[in-house]
């Protein structure tokens, strides 16, 4: 993390979103204007993974789904019983379908037929192809793009998959003059350390966050925001608690935080990362932000 931050500066939010993701399993999204960094963020953090594979995709070009799916097609031509010949197109999958780390740019541009089977490949259980369900070796599931879907529109069910949403933001005065810094030292071929981060290790943590322990206490206090947020800010948040599924996931996210800082149960620091987990729109951060910072704050 730290040699990939010396190169992207002020990223810290897009390369722990990034780990999140690849540890408990869940997409993130991230919202932000374009030139902030996002997708150069990401692709720097999946060249530490070693043997990972990366695949990013401009979702605004994507005309069907087979563009993400097929890597090349073949014509097989057998003969049939009356003499004849049966001509069959076979598809060789790839792209996508290979990429234990994968980036959807521009997501909600998207043609709605691709971003149907963009969604089977978030849910993480695989892709359907020629009738049946393919299984992937994907890892994390990561989208980006400078506005939020339509609420009027068809886009709520890939949206509500996006368990993580962080906003990037352009850099402030003191990041940018350290963007400058870091661009002369890359121009000039400092080398950073820091080493790789392989699949395995990936694996091992993905397999031990189940097994972090979730204290009766700490759901309390989530349960609690929960009802705060909905009390002191009517129909703004009573999507957060209808959405049942989005409740248990918190936890999957929360495990893998307190995973990342190196503990086998979850405190409440780990609370923190809620700012990323109960928004619906960049309106509501700041509220979330305020009721988050009694319970996440540790002792002095």
């Amino acid at each position: 993390s730290a040699d990939v931050l010396a190169r992207n500066i002020g990223r810290q939010d897009v390369v722990k979103a990034t780990l999140l993701s690849l540890i408990s399993g869940r997409p993130a999204f991230f919202l932000g204007a374009p030139g902030v960094n996002k997708t150069g963020t990401v692709q720097a953090l999946a060249k530490r993974v070693s043997g990972a594979v990366f695949h990013e995709e401009l979702m605004s070009v994507v005309a069907s789904a087979d563009q993400l799916f097929v890597d090349s097609t073949s014509i097989e031509e057998t003969a049939t019983p009356g003499g004849g010949k049966e001509i069959r197109v076979k598809s060789k999958l790839g792209r996508a379908v290979g990429a234990h780390i994968f980036f959807a740019d521009e997501i909600w541009k998207g043609d709605s037929r691709v971003l149907q089977a963009v969604l089977d490949l978030a849910k993480g259980d695989g892709v359907r192809h020629e009738g049946t369900m393919v299984k992937t070796p994907l890892l994390a599931f990561l989208a980006a793009s400078n506005e939020l879907p339509d609420p009027e529109g068809n886009l709520g069910a890939m949206w509500s998959r996006m368990t993580i949403r962080v906003e990037v933001k352009p850099l402030d005065r003191a990041g940018k003059t350290r963007l400058v810094k870091a661009r002369l030292e890359r121009q000039k071929g400092a080398a950073t350390g820091g080493g790789a981060l392989s699949l395995q290790n990936i694996e091992i943590m993905r397999a031990a966050r189940p097994h972090v322990a979730v204290p009766d206490g700490i759901v309390e206090i989530v349960l609690e925001i929960y009802e705060t947020l909905q009390k002191d800010h009517p129909g703004q948040f009573d999507w957060l608690w209808s959405d049942d599924r989005r409740f248990g996931r918190v936890f999957d996210v929360l495990q893998a935080n307190s995973l990342l800082d190196g503990r086998t149960a979850v405190a409440k620091s780990d609370l923190a990362v809620l700012e990323w987990l109960l928004w619906d729109s960049p309106e509501q951060i700041g509220v979330v932000k305020a009721v988050l910072a009694p319970y996440s704050r540790t002792p002095f």
